[in-house]
């Protein structure tokens, strides 16, 4: 259910980002956290291999704490 979004520079040149929605107990999106940065800073390999997990597990904690579900 959780969705992952990453933006390679599209928004903005020179800047990455990664994001993952806020879920309530009814399993809607209400809000959304993110990670982003420079690129020489926020890089490809620094999201797959840390940002992306943390940010999700993140996400989770916090609509869990909102009373979302998994599997609802």
């Amino acid at each position: 259910m959780f969705v992952k979004i990453i933006d390679d520079e599209e928004n903005e040149k020179g800047t990455l980002c990664i994001a993952a929605p806020v879920y309530n107990e009814a399993g809607k999106a209400v809000a959304a956290i993110s990670i982003s940065g420079p690129a020489f800073r926020v890089t490809k390999k620094m999201i797959q291999e840390t940002l992306k997990k943390e940010v999700t597990e993140t996400a989770l904690k916090i609509s869990q704490r909102l009373g979302f579900r998994e599997g609802r």
